[in-house]
């Protein structure tokens, strides 16, 4: 929804309506910038929409695996240099592996500037905003133009249940599609939300139910209690790690999860042959390594 918005709103801008005359011509030079740690359905997503993975520009993270605000501001004008142009910057409140936030209101500065729609997937990481502890963390989230929510993750519902945030609401006009069966018109007038108009679906389930219920039966508060006792259980465990001769951590959490790995001596010569085993043709069983950027 925010990549589909933020590239309706770009063409809009120029005067062409995606959802009247679809993609035009070139659409090679038209892109999207995120961090090398962003989530794959950034290029997903990108694809589904007619444009490619390679319409997906990925910049470069810090040692936190955020993402890195001077190579950002250099993609940009490296974009501008090709002749090419930038429909959305999607940060990360929380990356998949390390749980990473980027910097958001340095981003939504750079986003600002050059009038390039700024989308967050906070699916992760949104909610530290019930948090007195960490909300910090997301500093900067109110200047961004869309935000997306997995409930099913730090809010512990079963799935699925997400929201997407709008800052705009009438950037949902771009993809309003009218039918004289679905009543919307006589909806509004009577004060019944058109839901169908802010959504990809036309038939839904009250999948909002569950965090209604959940809120209701714990509370915010609660629920915060819930997710500082998760961070600070992860810091607690990072600390732990650094303590431990035989382990090593790769880096501080900001989110429930910690990133660490065994550094005994004798681990080493295991790690030469399981590398040769993931490059060889061997019929021996081996488990090839996972790498991490930020390592």
């Amino acid at each position: 929804m925010g990549l589909m918005l933020a590239r309706d709103a770009f063409f809009a801008r120029q005067g062409h309506s995606i959802q009247q005359d679809g993609l035009p011509g070139d659409i090679r030079k038209y892109k999207v910038l995120c961090s090398e740690n962003a989530h794959f359905s950034v290029q997903k997503n990108m694809a589904l929409m007619g444009l490619g993975y390679r319409s997906v520009t990925l910049v470069k993270t810090d040692e936190f695996a955020r993402m890195d605000v001077s190579d950002l501001q250099a993609k940009i004008a490296q974009a501008q240099a090709n002749g090419e142009q930038i429909m959305a910057i999607v940060a990360t409140a929380g990356t998949t592996d390390a749980g990473a936030i980027d910097p958001l209101r340095d981003i939504a500065g750079i986003a600002a500037e050059h009038q390039i729609w700024l989308h967050v997937d906070a699916a992760w990481g949104g909610a530290l905003l019930l948090s007195e502890q960490y909300r910090d963390y997301l500093d900067g989230l109110e200047l961004v133009d869309s935000v997306t929510l997995d409930f099913h993750k730090q809010f512990f519902q079963t799935i699925s249940c997400g929201a997407f945030l709008l800052k705009d609401a009438r950037h949902y006009e771009l993809m309003r599609y009218q039918a004289a069966y679905l009543n919307s018109e006589f909806d509004e007038e009577h004060g019944v939300p058109n839901l169908v108009s802010k959504s990809l679906q036309t038939t839904r389930r009250f999948d909002a139910l569950k965090l209604w219920m959940g809120l209701e039966a714990l509370g915010q508060k609660q629920y915060a209690a819930i997710i500082d006792h998760g961070v600070t259980m992860a810091k607690n465990v990072a600390e732990y790690v650094k303590s431990q001769p035989t382990l090593e951590l790769v880096m501080q959490p900001q989110l429930a999860s910690v990133l660490f790995r065994s550094r005994p001596a004798q681990m080493a010569g295991a790690t030469r042959r399981l590398s040769r085993c993931s490059t060889s043709a061997s019929a021996t069983p081996c488990w090839p390594p996972a790498a991490l950027t930020s390592a």
